[in-house]
């Protein structure tokens, strides 16, 4: 067997992977009298070795793969959950400017302003993603900001983080 060859099995799609590593199983842990009964008896007993590493080798490539794309679905969910965690945290400690420019969301009931792209506060706002850019063209007065989900959510749910208590 070519060993360039076996970079190929690494390749191979997981679902191929997973059958691969049941016939392989199958074949060594199988009892002699149900390899007789599929005429594979003389051929197990022969390489059942070369059996053990396909079984080891598909089975470990399966499950390495499996908890990838485990890992590639589940990811987004706890970085969104991570940034969220983070972001309420950061509106305990939003500055006046920060405020008036996150009040203007909750008192008007919109969920985007159109806002300077070089004042900093905006810049930190965005930044911390709790508004984001709404598109790419700016207008003289500058550009829309949408505030994030999260954010509209939580502010509108504790306004008095915004001092919104002292003006209504």
């Amino acid at each position: 067997m070519d060993p360039s060859k076996w970079l190929d099995w690494i390749r191979l799609p997981t679902k191929t992977l997973a059958a691969l590593c049941i016939v392989f199983g199958v074949m060594v842990f199988s009892g002699d009298t149900s390899l007789e009964k599929f005429g594979l008896k003389t051929f197990v007993e022969e390489y059942r070795s070369y059996l053990a590493v396909g079984f080891l080798v598909t089975f470990a490539l399966t499950v390495v793969n499996s908890l990838a794309a485990t890992w590639k679905f589940i990811y987004p969910w706890i970085a969104e959950a991570y940034w969220i965690r983070i972001g309420r945290k950061r509106l305990l400690s939003l500055n006046p400017t920060e405020k008036k420019i996150l009040r203007y969301y909750i008192q008007n009931q919109t969920r985007s302003q159109t806002l300077p792209i070089q004042d900093g506060a905006v810049n930190a706002l965005q930044r911390e993603k709790i508004i984001m850019r709404g598109n790419s063209l700016g207008s003289l007065r500058g550009f829309d900001f949408i505030i994030q989900p999260w954010a509209w959510e939580y502010l509108n749910e504790h306004p008095e983080l915004l001092d919104l208590q002292q003006l209504r």
